[in-house]
């Protein structure tokens, strides 16, 4: 009985130690839950302070992500004007070479316009001196046309008088007048022209005798000497004519070139 009583008392010993033992494993337990709620409110302080850490740096990543983009607006837009401006400088310096050549030849239009002033200031020099050589030889002309006509009007009288004194003799012969002959023969106022018409009227006068032949003949004569005194007329005048014409056009085209 009393080893029942040891057993049960060493059995209620060994309990109590293990009671003791699982209390203390319990604290222990305890202590280490309490431990862990405590590390896992900081764990979760510390997720949550990571959370919030996470939160701004994804806000500022962002923001920068932001301003990269507008700063990589900004750089497109700068790039653009840059873009333009070249182009814009490029247009200027294709203008400015333009201008340059349109300069140049401007430039030597100019010295070429002023060359042909030149030269056509020397041909107006030159023309005016012509002009003033043609009037003159104009005035010349025109003397020289008075002069023939005088000339002319003269030479006409002097053939007038030469038909006079051939039909004069004509009439001398035909009627034996033989005293006129000399009257004929001696008019020294028909000049140097008419004297061979003179000698040829005194030649006729000793030549013919017959009255009814010479008659004839005379009559013959007078009419191819008037047809030659008129052919000379008629050419000496138009030989005149001919000249003054040919120095007046001279003049005229000199003049009407000049005006040009």
């Amino acid at each position: 009985m009393e080893q029942k009583k040891n057993e049960m008392e060493e059995a209620k010993v060994n309990q109590e130690t293990e009671i003791s033992e699982l209390n203390r494993e319990v604290a222990e337990q305890r202590d280490i839950v309490s431990k862990l709620r405590n590390s896992c409110s900081g764990q979760e302080e510390k997720n949550e302070r990571l959370v919030s850490e996470v939160s701004q740096y994804k806000d500022n990543v962002d923001r920068v992500m932001q301003e990269r983009s507008e700063a990589q607006k900004s750089l497109d837009g700068e790039k653009k004007k840059v873009e333009d401006l070249m182009l814009t400088i490029s247009d200027r310096e294709k203008t400015i070479k333009e201008t340059e050549k349109e300069l140049g030849k401007l430039r030597s239009d100019r010295d070429n316009v002023s060359e042909k002033n030149e030269v056509m200031e020397s041909r107006l020099e030159s023309l005016e001196k012509e002009k003033d050589v043609m009037q003159k030889n104009l005035v010349e002309a025109l003397k020289k046309i008075h002069d023939w006509e005088a000339k002319f009007e003269s030479e006409g009288a002097k053939l007038k008088r030469a038909l006079a004194m051939l039909k004069n003799t004509a009439a001398l012969v035909s009627s034996k007048s033989e005293g006129k002959e000399e009257v004929v023969a001696n008019d020294h106022k028909l000049g140097k022209e008419i004297q061979p018409y003179v000698v040829e009227l005194d030649a006729i006068q000793n030549a013919f005798r017959n009255k009814e032949k010479m008659v004839g003949d005379l009559k013959q004569q007078v009419e191819s000497l008037h047809k030659v005194a008129e052919a000379q007329k008629k050419k000496s005048f138009w030989t005149l004519v001919s000249s003054a014409t040919t120095i007046i056009a001279a003049a005229s085209v000199a003049y009407v070139a000049k005006g040009r």
